[in-house]
């Protein structure tokens, strides 16, 4: 809200906060370029952000389905021309929200008084993408191999609480 207040019209939360290794593990980077560099799933949006919208909107309805083999990944990898065609567009990289999978190797989640922290921003939005009933706690998705939880870690506790 804050950066919108501040006269961005259009606000997208990054899927990676630092460069991930080239490692044969899952998700790869050049996965993670194809889906795009911003979550659609989190986004803000003034008025002033209509004409990107409604471009985005048609570039979906257009494309609606994943391409890889010619980089096309539905509404998602579309975002990323917000910043090229709306000089108000901000990048909000709060380590709080847009919590995933493929990026909980970059957060330090805890909890404090009942409340879970990503570093120390307040943990705000969390992925639960490949979540499965069959799945173990500890792999968080079906689509990932990067990551294994500890069973003792606050991570797990969570995975493990949504799978009971």
């Amino acid at each position: 809200q804050k950066l919108l207040d501040e006269g961005a019209s259009i606000v997208v939360t990054p899927h990676i906060l630092k460069p991930i290794q080239n490692d044969n593990k899952f998700p790869p980077i050049n996965d993670i370029c194809l889906m795009g560099n911003y979550n659609s799933g989190v986004f803000a949006s003034t008025k002033k952000g209509l004409e990107f919208l409604k471009w985005w909107e048609y570039q979906t309805k257009a494309h609606p389905f994943m391409q890889k083999q010619i980089g096309i990944s539905g509404e998602q990898g579309w975002l990323r021309f917000a910043a090229d065609f709306d000089d108000n567009t901000k990048i909000f990289r709060n380590a709080g929200y847009n919590v995933a999978y493929w990026n909980v190797a970059q957060r330090d989640i805890n909890l404090v008084d009942d409340v879970y922290y990503a570093g120390n921003e307040k943990l705000t939005i969390m992925h639960f993408s490949g979540l499965k009933k069959d799945t173990p706690a500890e792999v968080m998705s079906v689509y990932q191999n990067r990551y294994k939880l500890q069973k003792d870690g606050v991570l797990y506790n969570i995975f493990n609480k949504l799978l009971e």
